[in-house]
Parts: C-alpha cells; structure tokens; sequence
C-alpha cells in the first residue's frame, strides 16, 4: 500500500471518531500534552506539563506520545502518559477541554483533540527569528496556490481535522506577539504575554565546569558546511590552556550532519537543551533563536552568519534585520570565533549593555515563572 492511499485509509477511518468526539462533554480538568510530532519529550509543553503536575493536583494533565520509549521512562516517573493512538489516547483525547501543543496539531490525537469544543494552545517552541508558518513563503503546504489550494480546501472538507489551527498563542513580548499574529493568523486578543515555561529552567543554574556551546540552525536546502575551515587543534589549544570543554548539538532535522571530536570538543545528542542551556558560560550560533531565551542568563554569544544572504536567499528570510538584534560579535569565519572566543575569555565583553536592550525588547519576563502565568491565565480567562 502506498503511503498516500495508508493515509487517506487512516483518515477515512478516523472521521467517524472526529464527529463522536465533537459530541463528547469536555472536562477541563483534563489537559493533554504533547511535542514535536509526538516523538519527544522536550520544549515549552514539557516544562508546563511538569509544573502542572508539580503545583496543581486538581487537574489530570496527560501526556501523548507516539515514542514508546518516552511513554515507559514517563510512567516510570509517576506521570500519566499514554500512547497517542491507543483506546485511552483516544478517549482523554476527546475528553480533554485543554490540549498544548509545541508544534503542530500532530504533536496528540488531531483526529479528537480538533474540535471545536477543544481549546488548543499553541506553546510554539522560542521567539522567531526566522520567518515562520504562514509568514514562511517557502512552505507550500501550508501556502499552496492554483490547483494545489483547490486540493487542500477539499480534504479540509471532507476532513474537518485538517483544517485545526490554533485557538490561543503564548508569546514572549509585544514584538513576538506582532510576529505569531501574522505566521498563526491569530487574534492578537487570543496570543497572552507570559513567557517561555521552557525558560524557567534557565534560573536554576548548576554550572561546575567552564563551558561553551556551539548551536546551529538547521539548513533545508543549502548544504553549507557548519565546520568549514574549523581547526580542531587551534580550538582545542584555547579549550585546554583555559580548562574548557565545546560542546555542539546539531538540529535534528538538520540534513547535514558533520562530526568532529577532540579531547575537548564533544557532540551532545539526546539531551534536553534547556538544562544544557542553563550551564553555558559562552553561546555560538547563527541563526537559532535560541539565543533570545539564552539572553535571559546574560552570558556572551558569538554569532557565526557565515552564509546569511545565502541562507536567507535558499532556507528562510528573516523577520528583523539580523544585524539589529543580535547583541554579539558577528564572525565570517572559525578564525574569527577563536579570536572572540580569547577576548571573552580574557574577561572583554563589550556587548553587555547591547544584551540588556534585545533582551528587554524581546523577554517582558525575566524571571522563572513563565509556567506560573501560563496556567494562571488559563484557569483565569479560559476554563
């Protein structure tokens, strides 16, 4: 069987349960997580869902995920986890009054938890630095024209699941709101100030060694090298004379996957980001907005633009000017990181003050209560 006729079987198969679900009475002491497709447990939903379960015992918050693995290791913590696609993943799916989401509908059931009478919070996962959803014109599925547009409008008919977006946004300021109003096409009324939840781990630091981290963002359609012209041994000089370790951790998605490794120089895999992120001493990116969360720990960041006006001409255009909001020294090349890295080192850092100003720009809350007031305006505004 093809993939496209395994899907539209499934789908055929899932209407019937789409419709009981619209008749089903809601509970809104159920509220279902999930992320990223339902294979991870990471991001903004991860870090709601532990606070919930940690400060509010009279709401059942359950967490789906197609990923077997992290079902087992969730259960075995005390939390309530279910297979998305099983009886139960069907049932708190249609059940649910709440659902939160930190990429798309996939992240749980879309077939029960797409309803009208469902609440679905977009968490997202960090403030945009690149064009996003609606806003990202290289995505034709979610922007399809002529005939393609036609197609689309007809299984959202027959389909009604397909057609969910999202019913009400968290944002981290005013200028990120303005952007996920446009990429969501959402109310600005229905997009709420309160923070990243995935944030709050930012404040709990437990840094014992001195620590760099080199994150990339993923390239979709270029295949730049990230570590051209990256010298392991002039790199390693500068990490043992100071007693340093690199880390780098690749996109996932990321299609091109270069390795390099030294006593000192590691590639971190499975490992939740924002508890890495929380001892870093020195940051390295290009094009990951990550760091405006990483702001919030008023560390150094060197940025790596090494390819931007390709990157934006093939990969993805840029909702700000790139030079106006990154607070750091702007490198071409490796040689260029080593020597910022020695001055940063050194103890110079003339962007601290550039720091405070994007950091104040784009993180209203910098403190460790983003979960608070994310679950407070719920049980205020919406439950």
């Amino acid at each position: 069987m093809s993939n496209k006729l395994l899907k539209l079987t499934i789908y055929i198969l899932n209407t019937p349960l789409y419709w009981v679900s619209c008749c089903m009475p809601k509970n809104s002491n159920i509220w279902i997580f999930g992320a990223w497709f339902g294979e991870k447990y990471a991001d903004n939903s991860k870090y709601l869902f532990e606070y919930v379960n940690r400060s509010h015992s009279e709401i059942r918050a359950i967490w789906f995920s197609t990923n077997k693995n992290v079902i087992r290791l969730l259960n075995q913590k005390g939390y309530e986890a279910y297979y998305t696609y099983s009886w139960k993943g069907y049932y708190f799916g249609a059940k649910a009054r709440f659902a939160f989401v930190s990429v798309s509908i996939t992240d749980i059931n879309q077939y029960v938890c797409s309803t009208s009478r469902t609440i679905i919070v977009q968490l997202w996962h960090g403030t945009p630095l690149k064009k996003i959803h609606f806003d990202d014109r290289y995505n034709t599925s979610l922007n399809p024209s002529g005939i393609k547009h036609i197609i689309k409008s007809i299984k959202e008919l027959f389909f009604p699941f397909r057609g969910k977006h999202f019913d009400y946004t968290i944002s981290s300021s005013e200028i990120v709101s303005n952007c996920f109003h446009s990429a969501f096409r959402i109310s600005k009324k229905n997009i709420f100030q309160t923070g990243y939840p995935r944030n709050d781990a930012l404040f709990f630091n437990k840094n014992t060694k001195k620590m760099i981290l080199y994150l990339p963002t993923f390239r979709d359609k270029s295949d730049f090298n990230l570590f051209q012209d990256f010298s392991v041994s002039k790199m390693t000089k500068i990490l043992e004379d100071n007693n340093i370790n690199f880390y780098y951790k690749l996109h996932y998605a990321d299609k091109n996957k270069p390795s390099i490794k030294s006593k000192r120089i590691n590639q971190v895999h499975n490992i939740d980001l924002y508890e890495l992120l929380s001892q870093i001493d020195i940051l390295i990116t290009d094009y990951s907005s990550v760091y405006f969360d990483f702001l919030l720990t008023d560390n150094p960041i060197i940025f790596t633009p090494f390819d931007l006006d390709e990157y934006i001409k093939q990969d993805r255009e840029l909702y700000f000017n790139y030079h106006d909001v990154t607070p750091g020294p702007k490198c071409q090349n490796w040689d260029e990181v080593l020597i910022e890295l020695k001055n940063i080192i050194s103890g110079q850092d003339e962007y601290c003050e550039q720091r405070d100003i994007i950091n104040k720009r784009f993180n209203t809350f910098q403190d460790g209560g983003s979960s608070k007031r994310v679950v407070e305006y719920i049980l205020k505004h919406l439950k």
